[in-house]
């Protein structure tokens, strides 16, 4: 017999559960308004820094900073409904 090995695969349950998770996300995401989503996309997707996004959109860096919060808060107020799907045991 050969040697065996552990397999680091996600389950069929947690691939599932993740695909739902960037769907809902995506989904919540795209109902902000265009602002918002802006910053949530330039910061969590495109990885540009504060700095950058602010030279991007040629704002303030504090404008950035308050705008990407307030996107995030909004978020997560549209995701509070679906807090069952993010739960972390």
């Amino acid at each position: 017999l050969g040697r065996q090995f552990e397999n680091s695969d996600k389950t069929p349950f947690e691939q599932t559960t993740q695909l739902e998770q960037v769907r809902t996300i995506g989904q919540a995401v795209d109902k902000l308004p265009e602002f918002q989503r802006a910053m949530i996309l330039l910061y969590h997707t495109e990885m540009l820094s504060y700095e950058e996004i602010a030279v991007s959109l040629n704002l303030p860096l504090g404008t950035v900073k308050s705008r990407l919060n307030r996107a995030r808060l909004s978020l997560r107020t549209r995701l509070a409904d679906c807090e069952d799907l993010f739960y972390v045991a």
